[in-house]
């Protein structure tokens, strides 16, 4: 009976999160259009370059689709080429101690007026980029940049934003006082971004480094920007453009032209980026997503512990009223908590329910449905315009993807106990296995177990070991072919892993280890809630039906594996016992 009651809480709780998740696609769908804006110094070093003044750039770049182009302060070094006085606050500093080479050519001064106007005479929207200025008041800048400008787009230049940390108040009111759109710059942390930009006065922005335009291919920088609108919700793209090759500047201006072809191709409009509308969750929609995590909880608990059951009700509901009134007091901090603790929690629950009897692809798509339930409850759980345009977001990447392993390890070791009905089974199959001797080949298996899990965890997130070439030629390709391409993860070792141990007459614990990896990454995959939700389920898709196809490849061959391997002559090197097959 508490079994079906916890399943009626997960229910409710996925209706839930699935209405949060039919909101959010429309917010999505509404959200098509696409802006690129160029780098001002960049055209008027592409004018020098390709002996074109910078007008004739710009009125090429403006012909080719771009909408707008960033203006920054002028360095220093410009005030002394062009023979311009300094700012009086700079000046007064440079007399108590002179500035050396390298600040003149990285420290700003302000905006000129020339530079603005030239956008302007062109047709382009002037961006401005301020950046905080270290001999040079900050207060007002952002105020100077904006006067004038009708609703303008911003995108902040330095890695702490004008003002910060203690003048951040006068750059917020400086861009509510403008209407100002704030571009966060993907990949870019800027201190006190998150002070002065609001939700819903904010768009995403990528962009392709001047370092990257000169070494990638226009195929590979056109795949960039496509996956970046499509599968990240970026809707500035910043350009830089190239340098090298006979002709940059009309190199330059068919990348503009492929890539807004590609876009509208591709169902994307072409012109000013708008941001998302406020979208909030209510606290009842909440309340429900929560009811079933913990109700996840307690059907792993029965898994494991056959305990007093009014202990285990009574001690769910007494956290589930706590959960709710942590979310009232820290929201923020409450919704990412419990939006890890399901990404924990669901993966674990989803091979405790694989581990029943029944046909192997039966319980394998049983147990991608229970963590593709979870992926929406942690979803639901972080909805908000706050989460699309990444001001906030999912935390705990890493344990997500350590703690639900570890759970199979001990599982595994405790299996033949389970569910414990007393700490007194637990504690004799804790000293047998205090007690039991380690053979070296298996100590031997787990340095490369501990080198392989050093290598899982460095490649979760953006940034760590890096991909290799012929690995980023394989996933464009899947790009190419399924709009949506599946995690490596997922259809190569996680999916495959769990479809064989499920296969098997006997059981192997050891791997649903492996196998607990696929249906994890089902769930991180919903987590990234800048995201569109339709790319999400397609991507989760998609490796389910390769990691089925993998998964049955890898039983043929084992079966083969187990008809040849008796007969093996090779001096028995190739033999496995007979546990193993």
């Amino acid at each position: 009976m508490a079994r079906k009651l916890y399943w009626i809480c997960i229910v409710a709780a996925l209706a839930a999160a699935v209405l949060l998740g039919v909101q959010r696609v429309a917010l999505e769908q509404a959200n098509r259009s696409v802006e690129m804006v160029v780098d001002f110094r960049s055209a008027e070093r592409l004018g020098q370059a390709a002996g074109h003044s910078t007008q004739a750039v710009m009125t090429a770049l403006r012909e080719a689709g771009v909408q707008g182009a960033a203006v920054a302060e002028r360095p220093l070094a410009d005030y002394l080429i062009q023979g311009r006085p300094l700012p009086e606050a700079l000046t007064a500093a440079w007399w108590q101690e002179p500035l050396e080479m390298p600040v003149l050519l990285t420290e700003r001064g302000e905006f000129w007026v020339e530079d603005r106007q030239l956008v302007e005479s062109v047709g382009l929207r002037v961006v401005p980029r301020p950046a905080t200025k270290r001999f040079l008041e900050s207060e007002t800048e952002v105020a100077d940049a904006l006067a004038g400008l009708a609703s303008p787009l911003v995108i902040f230049s330095s890695a702490e934003i004008p003002g910060y940390p203690e003048g951040l108040a006068e750059t917020r009111r400086a861009l509510r006082d403008a209407d100002a759109v704030v571009g966060l710059v993907e990949f870019f942390n800027q201190r006190g971004i998150a002070h002065v930009a609001r939700p819903h006065e904010s768009v995403r922005v990528h962009a392709v480094s001047a370092r990257e335009m000169a070494v990638l291919s226009d195929a590979r920088i056109l795949a960039r920007y496509l996956r970046a609108v499509r599968e990240r919700n970026m809707r500035v793209l910043y350009l830089h453009p190239f340098f090298t090759g006979d002709a940059p500047l009309e190199r330059t201006v068919e990348l503009v032209e492929s890539t807004r072809s590609l876009l509208e191709s591709s169902g994307y409009a072409w012109g000013s980026a708008e941001p998302f509308p406020p979208w909030t969750v209510r606290p009842a929609a909440l309340a429900v997503i929560w009811l079933g995590i913990w109700a996840a909880f307690g059907l792993c608990l029965q898994a494991v512990w056959r305990g007093p059951s009014r202990w285990i009700h009574g001690g769910l509901l007494v956290l589930w009223l706590l959960s709710l009134a942590a979310g009232a007091v820290l929201p923020l901090w409450t919704r990412q908590g419990m939006a890890l603790f399901a990404a924990v929690v669901f993966p674990c629950l989803a091979l405790l329910t694989a581990g029943r009897p029944g046909p192997a692809f039966v319980r394998f798509g049983l147990a991608c449905l229970v963590s593709a339930i979870g992926g929406l409850l942690v979803a639901g759980t972080l909805s908000g315009t706050e989460f699309l345009v990444k001001l906030a977001e999912f935390r705990g990447v890493k344990l997500m993807h350590v703690l639900p392993p570890a759970a199979m390890v001990v599982f595994g070791l405790y299996a033949d106990f389970l569910p414990a009905v007393d700490v007194g089974q637990l504690k004799r199959r804790t000293q047998q296995l205090a007690a039991s001797s380690i053979p070296v080949v298996l100590l031997g298996a787990a340095v490369v177990v501990v080198g392989l899990l050093f290598v899982y965890l460095r490649r979760t997130g953006n940034f760590g070991i890096p991909v290799s070439h012929w690995e980023i030629a394989v996933r464009e390709g899947l790009e190419q072919l399924l709009v949506a391409r599946p995690r490596t993860k997922e259809f190569l070792i996680g999916h495959p892993a769990l479809i064989l141990a499920l296969s098997r007459t006997r059981s192997w614990h050891w791997l649903w280890v492996p196998g607990i990896i696929g249906q994890l990454s089902i769930v991180n995959t919903f987590s990234h809630l800048h995201t569109p939700l339709l790319i999400t389920c397609l991507r989760t898709v998609n490796g389910i039906v390769l990691g089925a196809a993998a998964g049955l490849l890898l039983i043929l061959l084992c079966r083969w594996l187990g008809r040849w391997l008796p007969f093996d002559r090779c001096v028995r090197l190739l033999r496995v016992p007979e546990s193993w097959r």
